[in-house]
């Protein structure tokens, strides 16, 4: 009698869990077209983001850490026998070139061999482009401006002599002034002072029917900004070799960064 009872509530149990079911797909069934504009609403979204999202590219570079032996003294004698033994001297070495790498002395040089205070770029259908290396035409230096110092315009090239400079910006602020020409390699005063405009050697490749936005940002920021997307690990803990990454929007600025980092970092090794 019992098991009668025990059987009849398990299967009116589970004939409720298939009526649910029912109501569920039945409400699914009849509100159909709110899901199908909530898939196509985030579809739109997600492909919105990709088309306007800049792609970012990663470099990177593995250097080898040579133990320098040149002192001979007791002290690197002392210090040779400990790593024999494994106790990490040598890994404690190379954390210490790691944190050479990732200095902020050391971002700041590389900005001002490669003058990356000054970014070039222009308008896309989707985003703007940077413009660099082999595709920059033009190069501007902002000869009154101080290091700190930040400031933008609007460059058009006219033809193979002269460009048109407008749209000035120091600090964030529009500055009033008319449109202004200016000779390739010659000083022209403008509203953010004396500004030399020089053709690149990529002039004769590089052809830009587009106005070319120019941006220089203030040393200590643009190292800064540089800096955040430099790595630098170690490979392995037994090894003396680090693997160094640096992400861009342009592969080629992220090899010639890379380039001058180790550059940079072996000059100040040797004056060491």
């Amino acid at each position: 009698m019992e098991n009668n009872t025990y059987n009849r509530t398990e299967a009116r149990q589970q004939e409720e869990n298939n009526l649910s079911l029912k109501d569920i797909w039945a409400l699914c069934v009849n509100n159909w077209k709110w899901f199908a504009v909530s898939l196509a609403i985030c579809l739109l979204a997600a492909t919105y983001y990709v088309l306007t999202t800049v792609p970012v590219y990663t470099r990177s570079a593995s250097v080898l850490i040579k133990e320098d032996r040149r002192s001979g003294s007791v002290s690197s004698d002392i210090s040779s026998a400990f790593s024999d033994l494994g106790f990490g001297q040598t890994r404690v070495n190379v954390n210490n070139e790691i944190i050479n790498f990732l200095s902020p002395d050391l971002m700041q040089q590389v900005v001002r061999n490669l003058h990356l205070d000054v970014d070039y770029k222009v308008k896309g259908l989707r985003y703007k482009h940077t413009v660099y290396g082999s595709s920059l035409p033009v190069q501007v230096e902002f000869l009154d401006l101080g290091r700190n110092e930040s400031a933008g315009l609007k460059l058009e090239l006219e033809d193979s002599t002269s460009c048109i400079l407008s749209d000035f910006i120091r600090h964030g602020d529009k500055i009033k002034g008319k449109k202004v020409t200016a000779a390739y390699g010659d000083t022209t005063d403008t509203p953010l002072g004396k500004i030399l405009v020089t053709q690149s050697q990529y002039a004769d490749k590089a052809k830009w029917d587009r106005p070319i936005l120019v941006s220089r940002s203030s040393l200590l920021g643009t190292a800064r900004r540089y800096r955040s997307r430099l790595s630098a690990t170690l490979s392995d803990k037994n090894t003396t070799v680090i693997n160094l990454g640096f992400k861009d929007v342009n592969t080629q600025r992220a090899e010639d960064v890379l380039r001058m980092v180790i550059n940079v970092y072996n000059e100040n090794w040797i004056k060491d």
